[in-house]
């Protein structure tokens, strides 16, 4: 898909996993005590400026 949309690149942030999840794998996480969340803003932050930046090109 990426390259039928020439796409740049790509990006994995951290994601959110507590309390009552679905799945089998989802709650063995959680009730192995490795869940919880594991955002980090400031990265997820950071990237949007940097597509906001490409895609709006430079200020004039």
């Amino acid at each position: 898909m990426a390259d039928r949309v020439d796409a740049r690149g790509h990006i994995t942030f951290g994601g959110r996993l507590e309390g009552e999840v679905k799945g089998r794998v989802a709650r063995m996480i959680v009730n192995s005590g490795e869940g919880g969340d594991h955002r980090d803003f400031a990265q997820i932050s950071g990237w949007a400026a940097r597509v906001a930046r490409d895609l709006t090109g430079p200020a004039i």
